[in-house]
């Protein structure tokens, strides 16, 4: 079926049936990606009444991924969609104005960007590598709901093998994620992503998508480094496309297990998270050559269940 064809029958399904049309157009993935076609379908469902496109159109009108972010415009497309009854946006109103109830524009009018945007005081923990700590990086309820939206989504955890740039399951990496893409990213991993890059001082651009990590009792990512190694022929491949992986963050969502603990064996340092913490470190010297220093490892908990953000930083933009 050609493109008009889908169009037309999307159209006569639905706003909903628009959106999801507006998806596959838009997916990178997408054999027949239609970027310009996707964003008119995105519009015409969100005018339409799909909630959904609604709140994707909010998240990359905060991401910044049309122009530059525009924050006041994203909340205001979270609060129709809000009074539409999407029960998400609903949700994400009470979370950004920390408010309750059902009174939406009330609610908008106390949502502030400004605690987001405020540079967060950073503790060095190393020189060199540089590893800094950011305390209370973000809220209880902030934190919870990133366990919310991805865990849903959960699956066996991938590393980068040798041989290719595509991640593969491995018996050295045994805890699971979900990955924050375009499509499952809302405002407020747009407003985290904006906080890491003012803790970082590297654009949002050159992040890739923000993944969220999951750790039962005994589950673990044994050490490994999060460079890319350009010896290796997938490494290379990945290289050369999207660049090195200079910086990662890690965002502590939960406090309440034994062990679990972020450890550097060269450096002998080991961390014990608290709630909300951010820790960011480098994976490249200061000339930008592989620090093997860097090499980590997240260990299992021993006692309940860990959950954490990881966000890798590339030297170079990223695409969509």
């Amino acid at each position: 079926m050609d493109i008009t064809a889908q169009l037309k029958q999307a159209r006569g399904r639905g706003a909903a049936a628009l959106g999801a049309l507006a998806k596959s157009l838009l997916s990178a993935d997408a054999p027949s990606r239609d970027i310009t076609l996707g964003l008119a379908c995105l519009n015409e469902a969100a005018e339409a009444g799909d909630g959904a496109s609604l709140l994707l159109r909010a998240t990359m009108t905060a991401g910044g991924v049309l122009g530059e972010p525009n924050w006041e415009a994203s909340f205001d497309m979270v609060r129709t969609a809000a009074e539409r009854g999407d029960k998400t946006a609903q949700s994400m109103m009470r979370l950004l104005s920390g408010g309750d109830g059902g009174n939406w524009g009330a609610m908008r009018t106390k949502i502030d960007v400004r605690p987001w945007l405020q540079p967060p005081q950073m503790l060095r923990l190393n020189k060199e590598p540089q590893i800094g700590l950011a305390r209370n990086f973000l809220t209880p309820a902030q934190c919870a709901w990133f366990i919310e939206q991805g865990r849903p989504r959960l699956t066996p955890a991938l590393v980068y093998r040798a041989e290719a740039a595509a991640g593969a399951p491995a018996s050295e990496r045994t805890n699971r994620e979900a990955p924050f893409g375009l499509f499952n990213a809302d405002v407020v991993t747009c407003l985290l992503q904006a906080r890491l890059q003012i803790a970082i001082g590297i654009s949002a651009v050159q992040f890739e998508p923000l993944t969220l990590l999951h750790y039962k009792p005994g589950q673990e990512f044994k050490p490994h480094v999060d460079f890319l190694d350009g010896a290796k022929p997938g490494h290379a491949e990945d290289l050369r496309l999207r660049g090195q992986r200079v910086v990662t963050a890690l965002v502590y969502l939960n406090d309440d297990f034994d062990g679990g603990e972020t450890d550097f064996p060269e450096l002998q340092l080991r961390h014990k998270p608290s709630r909300g913490d951010a820790l960011v470190f480098t994976n490249v010297t200061l000339q930008g050559s592989p620090d093997p220093k860097t090499r980590h490892a997240g260990l299992a908990p021993t006692r309940g269940e860990k959950w954490v953000l990881s966000q890798w930083v590339r030297d170079r933009l990223q695409g969509w």
